[in-house]
């Protein structure tokens, strides 16, 4: 299979695996996107997503079949809006994928160069916990 998914045992975190050129392995993309969707509900929000891109060699035609694979998937495992989806790798295309997914679907991704650092930054961004919304009284000027 070229997309591998590894859910961390104890944390809701993912590890996909990427393996290119995606055109050659759509279905493959179907059934991570599948198991992703799988893991964010029974898992539920915060989920995180890791896509490894250590070991390829990423091109801006992958990052445009991605999208364009994404027009015809519904709302769900990369593209859940409940997600936060950390990119790794040192590729020089990453900061245009992160840009044009972000254009495209509105989907923000983060960059790490190491998967060690988008562990940890997620496991900060666990451990922290969310500030709680408060409602200030609305006073008309005068």
């Amino acid at each position: 299979m070229a997309f591998t998914v590894r859910k961390l045992a104890t944390e809701p975190i993912a590890i996909v695996t990427i393996m290119l050129p995606i055109e050659d392995h759509i279905d493959s993309l179907n059934d991570a996107n599948q198991q992703l969707a799988t893991f964010i509900q029974q898992y539920g929000p915060p989920f995180y997503i890791v896509a490894d891109l250590r070991h390829v060699e990423l091109s801006v035609s992958d990052i445009l079949l991605c999208l364009a694979e994404h027009r015809h998937t519904p709302v769900s495992g990369l593209w859940d809006p409940t997600t936060s989806i950390f990119l790794v790798g040192m590729h020089p295309v990453i900061g245009i994928a992160i840009r044009k997914v972000k254009q495209e679907t509105g989907v923000y991704m983060n960059w790490q160069p190491t998967l060690e650092g988008a562990l940890r930054d997620i496991r900060k961004q666990l451990a922290t916990p969310p500030r709680p919304f408060v409602l200030k009284p609305y006073l008309p000027m005068s």
